[in-house]
């Protein structure tokens, strides 16, 4: 089930078509019901359901979030009137659409914001948008990113640089997961394996936890990662980000959230990621 702010506009109506493709069922918010009975052609009967909404009441859509696994906030205005300003419809409303969410456990919430928000900008509309984000991602301080040792340890180190800049008043728990003596095969190799630094200085108990590695293949790896989570206490939840999604190869039913680049593979492929300070030499190759 997903929730949809806004789903009468463009974006919104070229959404709506293609969860419902993919077996969604979409509760569109809005204010006006009654003049969006259109987006029920877009579907079988029943797939859509659309919900008025008064900005000044959110007692309806807190029913309807509270419901959902996914929500999307697409709602905004390119400009203001009397009834209309810019921080309320960017910003007043993320932040509470994003409070209910988090409150009702949804599992993925998505705030689409604006090319150019920013909180230095001259336009009344970008500094809104800009500030929608900080007060969305506010309402997410339950989240920790976890690399994983050793090649997951670039990738969350990239994903923080670019949160710095683009958030820089955004404070993430992160750390680094060692997960050597929790491997499959820790005593069935006759190489001696040596394990990495780990460092969680912060408690994980009832945390919503984002596993971070660079390619995901079998699956053994992130399985082992998960069994040495449960030394640091017990997690609200655990999702995986990816660089690259080796498909069709899991030993281990272990799927990615979040990845990068899907990608398909013969036996006995190896696929090499390049991290460098440089950012136009990382390189990612498939190797035979």
């Amino acid at each position: 089930i997903c929730t949809i702010l806004g789903g009468g506009g463009f974006i919104g109506r070229y959404l709506v078509r293609n969860l419902t493709k993919k077996n969604y069922r979409c509760i569109i918010s809005t204010r006006k019901a009654f003049q969006k009975g259109y987006l029920k052609t877009q579907a079988t009967p029943g797939a859509i359901e659309l919900i008025n909404w008064n900005p000044n009441n959110f007692s309806e859509l807190k029913e309807a979030i509270k419901n959902s696994d996914v929500v999307i906030n697409l709602i905004g205005i390119l400009y203001e009137n009397r009834k209309q300003k810019f921080y309320n419809i960017h910003s007043s409303i993320p932040e509470a659409v994003a409070k209910i969410c988090n409150e009702s456990d949804v599992k993925k919430s998505i705030h689409v914001s604006a090319i150019g928000a920013s909180e230095n900008s001259k336009s009344l509309y970008q500094k809104s948008k800009y500030q929608g984000e900080i007060k969305a991602l506010a309402n997410f301080k339950n989240t920790v990113l976890i690399g994983l040792q050793p090649r997951g340890v670039f990738l969350i180190k990239r994903i923080l640089e670019v949160l710095n800049i683009d958030f820089p008043h955004l404070r993430i728990n992160n750390g680094i997961l060692d997960y050597t003596f929790f491997r499959d095969d820790f005593r069935r190799t006759s190489k001696t394996i040596s394990a990495n630094i780990t460092s969680i200085n912060f408690t994980i108990e009832n945390k919503k936890i984002v596993l971070i590695d660079d390619v995901l293949f079998t699956g053994r790896s992130v399985k082992s990662a998960m069994a040495s989570i449960d030394s640091y206490g017990r997690p609200k939840s655990i999702e995986l980000l990816v660089l690259v999604d080796r498909r069709y190869k899991r030993e281990i039913p272990i799927e990615a959230n979040y990845f990068g680049v899907k990608i398909d593979t013969f036996k006995g492929d190896t696929v090499n990621v390049i991290w460098d300070d440089n950012s136009k030499n990382n390189i990612i190759y498939i190797e035979n």
